[in-house]
């Protein structure tokens, strides 16, 4: 009401009268301007929360400024760049294929064997068994999810590393309706896909990470972040299981994790990148995903070196690029690698 946007546009106004008017010496009166100009930004950042015309229905997701300072930003902002269309589009990620152990998933085939192609009427994987499933998320090769199904240990281990291996934060609107928000559409679209075939990445704690594993709640310590940037092209994670077994798992670009990989992974390696090859040629985006069995000595002298190269003062960076190198070193290709669609839509939330 009208009323009301007087009363929301005049008390910051009120708030910082009241302030100057409190008497003081030059210390206070510091403190009281500080004190003030943050209430008036809190204020401001309320009307950004509040703002319907930035209320997303598709995801149920407003608006959210995460700091008080947000609309002092917007405001610096100049020039917006946007692609050749002149609209602004949003990218988003669909997992559509993967190969596990040297065996490819996503195809759909007829009765005579030959592959078909997905359209709108194609039969979609059926995931009602699963009570944590994303409804909006669509498979159509039913041979995924059976090898899940009979306990198949290289397709548990490829969903267990995507459901570990990332920087997604889940978030409970709802009880029972998980929502995960990622920093990248590559990320939730692969913890999404892991979600459907049984494995959910349910929680996080800077020590820790939940997954229900078809299932069964099972708790990981999460010893190491081994961060994503432009020039490794990879990221890893290094967990404990319930059991003490220690892992680390990974996912980057194929020319880079080709290069880790153990020499007995030659003959995987070769049909893998069979795999990538047709996944490529039909316009999808690829990434290979391997892991590595630590021993516990090992793990914990080289994490006492990385404790001392990440409080370094000289050379930092290049002291934990070299720890990285080492310890993702003859990696493993069992889990395999996946392809994701990606598709550019005309608005944006």
């Amino acid at each position: 009401s009208r009323a009301s946007d007087e009363m929301g546009y005049s008390l910051p106004k009120r708030v910082s009268q009241y302030v100057f008017l409190v008497p003081g010496d030059s210390a206070q009166s510091a403190t009281f301007l500080f004190s003030s100009v943050e209430i008036i930004r809190l204020g401001n950042s309320f009307y950004i929360d509040w703002d319907r015309k930035m209320y997303y229905p598709l995801n149920d997701t407003p608006a959210q400024a995460r700091t008080t300072t947000l609309n002092e930003e917007l405001g610096q902002i100049k020039y917006i760049f946007s692609d050749k269309t002149g609209t602004l589009t949003q990218n988003i990620m669909i997992f559509n294929k993967c190969s596990i152990d040297g065996k490819s998933y996503g195809d759909v085939y007829d009765l005579e064997g030959h592959r078909v192609e997905v359209t709108e009427s194609t039969p979609k994987v059926d995931f009602s068994y699963n009570p944590l499933r994303d409804s909006k998320f669509s498979f159509y090769d039913v041979n995924l999810v059976e090898s899940v199904r009979r306990d198949d240990p290289p397709t548990h281990k490829f969903f267990r590393l995507l459901a570990l291996c990332h920087t997604v934060m889940p978030e409970e609107k709802k009880e029972g309706t998980l929502v995960y928000q990622a920093q990248s559409p590559d990320e939730g679209a692969l913890v999404t896909a892991a979600r459907n075939f049984g494995f959910v990445f349910r929680a996080r704690t800077p020590e820790t990470i939940t997954v229900v594993e078809m299932g069964e709640t099972v708790v990981y310590k999460l010893l190491a972040i081994l961060d994503f940037d432009n020039v490794r092209k990879r990221m890893s994670v290094i967990v404990q299981s319930p059991k003490g077994e220690l892992t680390l798992y990974c996912k980057g670009a194929d020319t880079i994790v080709y290069n880790l990989l153990h020499p007995s992974c030659g003959p995987l390696k070769e049909k893998t990148t069979e795999h990538l090859e047709e996944f490529a040629g039909e316009g999808l985006r690829t990434l290979v995903v391997a892991y590595k069995d630590l021993d516990e000595a090992y793990f914990e002298g080289w994490r006492r070196r990385h404790h001392e190269a990440s409080t370094a003062l000289v050379e930092r960076e290049e002291k934990l690029a070299q720890l990285y190198e080492e310890i993702e070193a003859d990696l493993m290709e069992g889990p395999g690698s996946s392809g994701e669609h990606r598709s550019l839509l005309g608005q944006d939330p």
